[in-house]
């Protein structure tokens, strides 16, 4: 694009459309009746491209140089499946709340947004019509066939209304023998390109002298995984996509993520087991499939070389902008066993950081004290039996 070019009217649209999968709508950390539709919702951004004599970080903070006006703009969206198709009504969107990242107007954010169930059988196209101009724009992209985790390689069998996918088994190894693998299988989703994964850890953190307790994360994310073009078109079911760790990896990761401190002790997420005795609900993981719009997008603005200054990928005819699609699935509260808290506080890769565990009799006393005394969680903890 000529940025010296007389003006010309060129629309901007962005959307990223999930069909839903298995999500903590609620936010309460399970799965369960009440995580409805709420966070099902899809969102439309449409703004127009514009130039002047001001720098752009500042005529891109004044809502009339990046919005068209309510009144003159119509924007709505297609489900196309085979020859039939349905419009959606889009509700209209003023926000006050200014996003952290990039260039905003202070004064309002205007988007659409839409709560219909996607049917990832069809297509979806986003329409744009300014209605004083007689400017039209427009995207299509497939659906994500909503992700399928196939099998997960813990201890035991959990169902999803537990919030948790059975126990982890992370320990360290005996000298000669081979780190615990641990793998899980993606069932390979229809237009899905690239998935992601990334697990967190989830700790407590206690300073010793103060009493502070915060509580604490360590992302660990995974090299990306590429769907072949048989997974993409969904010619195949029986090819997995397969993330896999060991034990020594996630003890390494945990001892290069969490900073060394004299003062503090810690420990992993804690609950009380029932007949299990203690448990140690302290992995979240996280899923994301992308489909082939959106892959080229990030590939198009990661691309490396001697051709400095490339065009950004753009799926919108006569705009600019991007329409795609994803589907994501989180889990939380995915427990470790006894044993993997042990080699947590115990092994010469983590020791340093003064990790703690505790047996059933030191439980009971933590919960009825509410975790509050640090000195008895210091006492209770050090044992590890």
């Amino acid at each position: 694009m000529d940025i010296n070019a007389d003006w010309e009217e060129i629309p901007v649209i962005y959307s990223i459309l999930n069909a839903g999968a298995d999500n903590d709508c609620d936010g309460d950390g399970i799965f369960n009746q009440d995580d409805d539709n709420n966070c099902k919702e899809n969102y439309i951004r449409v703004q127009k491209s514009f130039i002047g004599t001001y720098p752009a970080q500042n005529m891109a903070q004044i809502s009339d140089s990046i919005y068209y006006s309510q009144e003159s703009s119509l924007v709505w969206i297609e489900e196309i499946c085979g020859n039939d198709t349905t419009s959606f009504d889009l509700e209209f969107v003023d926000s006050f709340d200014k996003p952290d990242d990039g260039y905003f107007a202070s004064e309002g954010h205007y988007f659409y947004k839409f709560s219909e169930q996607l049917n990832d059988a069809c297509e979806y196209r986003v329409n744009f019509l300014n209605e004083s101009t007689g400017k039209t724009s427009h995207a299509t992209t497939n659906i994500v066939t909503p992700m399928k985790i196939s099998y997960w390689s813990t201890q035991q069998s959990a169902t999803l209304e537990t919030g948790s996918k059975g126990i982890f088994v992370i320990e360290i190894p005996e000298p000669g023998f081979f780190p615990v693998k641990q793998e899980i299988k993606v069932n390979s989703s229809k237009n899905g390109k690239l998935y992601k994964m990334f697990l967190r850890f989830n700790y407590i953190e206690i300073n010793q002298s103060s009493g502070q307790k915060d509580t604490l994360f360590i992302d660990w994310n995974f090299g990306s995984q590429i769907a072949s073009e048989a997974q993409v078109s969904g010619e195949t079911s029986y090819e997995k996509i397969i993330f896999d760790f060991n034990s020594i990896e996630f003890f390494q990761y945990i001892s290069s993520s969490i900073p060394e401190k004299e003062n503090v002790f810690r420990y992993a997420i804690v609950a009380d087991g029932g007949l299990d005795g203690v448990v140690y609900p302290c992995l979240d993981f996280h899923f994301e499939i992308l489909d082939v719009d959106l892959y080229n997008y990030f590939s198009s603005q990661n691309s490396s070389g001697l051709i400095q200054s490339r065009p950004i990928y753009t799926n919108v005819q006569n705009g600019v902008g991007l329409v795609s699609s994803i589907s994501t699935q989180s889990f939380y509260g995915v427990k470790i066993d006894g044993n993997t808290n042990y080699d947590l506080a115990t092994s010469d890769i983590t020791n340093h950081l003064n990790f703690l565990c505790f047996d059933v009799n030191d439980l009971n006393i933590l919960y009825d004290n509410n975790f509050n005394n640090s000195d008895e969680i210091i006492n209770l903890g050090s044992n590890c039996q």
